[in-house]
């Protein structure tokens, strides 16, 4: 393993306990509340007649705000690189990696919603409305926070980063 695959798995570690730290701060208390609010409300769309409609359309906006974000943080990205000249392995990961992961969550769910169909319908809407739950508050997380403090990240990682900006 080279000196540059090395730094990659460490700084993918880091990004990964960034993600971690946030995702526990969530589980707070004043969040924890909106939490299982978002989990009930799933739970009992799931189980009304035509449910898998409206959560259908739950989950097209929730892949339109996605990819917004995802397109938002690209552009951010880029233009971060041309006021820089520089590329930092952990700015990529921030502004790169996370928008691939809320694109994925948000085109996987369809899937898996139609596979939990098969299941009975107490476990399925208890199931959807987790998964739904999660993919969002990871979204939330990787798409909005952590690229806000991705400056307070940078400068941690990379002491000459300051001296850059």
């Amino acid at each position: 393993m080279n000196v540059v695959e090395e730094k990659q798995k460490f700084l993918g570690k880091k990004y990964k306990s960034i993600i971690w730290k946030y995702a526990k701060e969530w589980f707070a208390l004043p969040k924890i509340a909106l939490t299982f609010t978002a989990i009930f409300f799933f739970y009992y769309v799931a189980q009304i007649q035509n449910g898998m409609y409206i959560i259908s359309g739950i989950l097209l906006i929730f892949a339109i705000v996605n990819v917004y974000y995802a397109l938002k943080l690209k552009r951010e990205f880029k233009k971060r690189m041309q006021h820089y000249g520089k590329k930092w392995m952990l700015e990529e990961m921030i502004f790169n990696v996370a928008s691939f992961g809320g694109i994925m969550i948000a085109s996987n769910i369809p899937q898996i919603v139609t596979s939990i169909e098969k299941i009975p319908s107490k476990t399925a809407a208890c199931l959807i409305a987790v998964l739904l739950t999660a993919a969002m508050i990871y979204s939330y997380i990787t798409l909005i926070i952590i690229p806000k403090k991705a400056e307070k990240f940078l400068r941690e990682q990379y002491p000459e980063y300051q001296l850059c900006s």
